[in-house]
């Protein structure tokens, strides 16, 4: 079994993390893209910062700069350009230039859909800041000569910052705004009689939907809120069934053209939130791409010190999250991953209990969306005892990575915290402890190869020596927090179809014959794991008689209850 079994403070986990051979192949999974603008004003490599040399960095290949610009040195062949018009007005261009740019565009991307967005943050008064009741006659404007330009181009409204949030600065609520533009738009005699016209509806016309969330409690005279990955899932959630109700956006997809950690105190903190913000849009069919803000900002911007925007340096270089950014970019399709802390396990979290140990009633197993543990005052805790938690990756996956902080506080000599992995038998082994002394915290990266096999995590705390536990101050708990797995299909129907080809035949026999050893002898070969089929630590008689139980022949699919049944 191959993991990082070591804790090693921030940021070298990272570092190291980034240093290993890549987990899965390289993909293009284009739904992920960043936002490039040309602000920094001081020169170097990053300047203009769009760019291939900085979009490969990251592994994306859309981007955009709020500019309708088709000039030579703003086309990327082989990449997608979001056109934008920032503050859209009625003045801004002519109808012939709204045309222009439309027929520049398809001209430089040839063979590509071009997409097209319209303002940037109207309810927000430091964005474009528009009324929604002047912004009908703005958005028939574009639409209609974008149309005229490219009739096969598709068109988003404004990005909307968050659906329901008000602060100083955001002066009405996303929704609140969309609603009062759809209803402006209904109320003109032209913009209705377009739509209706041309597209069937009697409100604004829209391809997708275009929305920004940001988790901006506490900024700008709301209260005060911890930042959290599961405040902008809210706020698209909220959005998306809104749009259920409205006929010109049922069914239409959401372009989340702006988010981000913008209030990340650490650099560890903006990577959790863009592991399990991602990681749960990824597994939602109505969100149709996500733009990381931004690739790099101008070092003399107020809001822009690292780390809490730039996934590039101002070389050019990825921040630690630049690399998680790219990671995520980079991944399958089918590669799934669970914000297990957000409420968004694929199975239940279950009680867990080391073979060979016994519950610990010593131990509380506190409620809560992570696993934590702590000892209670005055109980008389015996050697072998534990409280734990299982959490699996889901139906036929393997877990290839878990990444989480941890927090304890405990005397070592007498308690740790282990998490172990658990393969599809049921057998486990430790493959991380922390038994340090006194309070530590630390984020962790666990990787495991293919033939581990492991299709859950287990982690609670174990007892190693018996004592009475008598704290008077500081009671002492171990704590998992922003659990995050990456899972992969396992590519078999069962434990015993070793090479995943979906039969049990003559070559899964190869494998378990070469790790086959006696009762209570656990084979030495890290590639045996996955041969442990009875749920104990030896490759027996027992494991032989499941897999015989499975035992279909070369093309034959067994029986998928094979490993069960007697």
């Amino acid at each position: 079994m191959r993991f990082l079994p070591v804790v090693i403070s921030f940021p070298l986990i990272w570092a190291a993390a980034a240093a290993q051979a890549q987990l899965w192949p390289p993909v293009v999974d284009e739904r992920s893209g960043v936002v490039a603008t040309d602000t920094s004003g001081w020169g170097g490599p990053v300047t203009p910062m769009q760019g291939p040399q900085f979009f490969d960095a990251l592994g994306m290949k859309w981007w955009y700069n709020y500019l309708p610009d088709s000039s030579p040195s703003r086309v990327f062949p082989g990449y997608h350009k979001l056109y934008m018009y920032w503050r859209a007005t009625l003045t801004s261009y002519t109808p012939a230039q709204i045309q222009a740019h439309a027929a520049a565009a398809a001209a430089a991307y040839p063979g590509q859909t071009i997409w097209w967005a319209m303002s940037n943050e109207p309810n927000d008064l430091g964005q474009a800041n528009q009324s929604a009741s002047a912004f009908a006659e703005i958005y028939y404007l574009h639409h209609r000569n974008l149309k005229i330009g490219d009739p096969n181009c598709r068109i988003m409204g404004p990005g909307i910052l968050n659906w329901d949030f008000l602060s100083t600065s955001v002066w009405q609520k996303g929704k609140d705004w969309y609603e009062g533009f759809r209803q402006a738009w209904y109320d003109n005699p032209t913009c209705r009689a377009y739509s209706e016209a041309e597209y069937g509806v009697s409100y604004p016309p829209q391809d997708a939907f275009n929305l920004h969330t940001y988790d901006l409690r506490g900024v700008q005279g709301t209260p005060y809120a911890p930042e959290d990955w599961r405040y902008s899932r809210d706020q698209m959630l909220m959005c998306h069934n809104d749009l259920q109700s409205y006929p010109e956006t049922a069914g239409k997809q959401i372009w989340l053209t702006e988010f981000g950690a913008l209030r990340s105190a650490t650099m560890a903190d903006n990577i959790i939130l863009t592991r399990q913000l991602v990681g749960w849009m990824r597994d939602q069919s109505f969100i149709a791409r996500w733009v990381w803000f931004t690739i790099h900002s101008d070092k003399n911007w107020s809001d822009s010190d690292p780390p809490r925007l730039e996934l590039l340096d101002e070389n050019g270089q990825p921040w630690p999250v630049g690399l998680v950014a790219q990671e995520l970019a980079t991944l399958p399709i089918d590669v799934k991953v669970d914000p297990i802390n957000g409420h968004y396990a694929t199975d239940p979290v279950t009680a867990y209990l080391r073979v060979g140990t016994t519950t610990a009633s010593g131990i509380n197993d506190v409620a809560g969306d992570h696993p934590r543990f702590e000892l209670v005052q005055g109980a008389s805790l015996a050697a072998g005892t534990m409280r734990g938690r299982e959490i699996a990756a889901g139906s036929h996956r393997f877990i290839r990575k878990v990444v989480f902080q941890y927090t304890t506080n405990y005397d070592n000599s007498k308690v740790k915290m282990i998490v172990d992995g658990v393969v599809r038998s049921g057998s486990s082994s430790q493959v991380w402890e922390m038994d340090q002394y006194g309070g530590q915290n630390g984020s962790v990266e666990l990787t495991f190869d293919t033939p581990d096999r492991i299709r859950a995590v287990a982690t609670g705390l174990v007892v190693v020596q018996p004592f009475t536990y008598v704290q008077a101050t500081g009671g002492w708990y171990g704590e998992l927090k922003n659990l995050v797995i990456y899972s992969e299909p396992d590519g078999g129907l069962v434990a015993p179809d070793f090479d995943g080809d979906m039969d049990v035949d003559q070559a899964d026999f190869g494998h378990f014959q070469a790790c086959y050893s006696s009762p209570g002898l656990a084979p030495t070969d890290p590639t045996c794991r996955d041969a442990l089929l009875d749920g104990d630590n030896d490759v027996d008689g027992a494991d032989f008689a499941v897999f015989l139980r499975c035992l279909s022949g070369a093309g034959v699919s067994p029986d998928p209850d094979c490993e069960t049944a007697q």
